[in-house]
């Protein structure tokens, strides 16, 4: 998506990497973890060495959904393909 998608700004961009890596983190099963989310495995090595750990792990709560996130990143990426391929006016010199 990266690759294909001109953001409008560098905020844009930044809170696009952030709700992919919060779904990448939360949602998407890892087979090299077993087919589990890399935070249940965070949370579960965290109860087996609390040493290890100067910060508590946590989920994070809110909207943050599977289905919810990759729609609005579907539909932010959307939107900007529409606006990139916009013609753009140009003033007559």
């Amino acid at each position: 998506m990266l690759a294909t998608t001109r953001f409008d700004s560098a905020l844009s961009l930044e809170q696009t990497i952030t709700r992919y890596v919060q779904v990448y983190n939360q949602h998407i099963l890892q087979k090299a973890l077993g087919h589990i989310a890399p935070i249940q495995v965070l949370k579960e090595w965290a109860q087996k060495r609390p040493e290890l750990f100067n910060k508590r792990v946590f989920t994070i709560s809110g909207d943050l959904t599977l289905r919810g996130s990759i729609k609005k990143l579907y539909a932010h990426s959307k939107a900007l393909q529409q606006m990139s391929a916009s013609p753009r006016k140009r003033n007559a010199s």
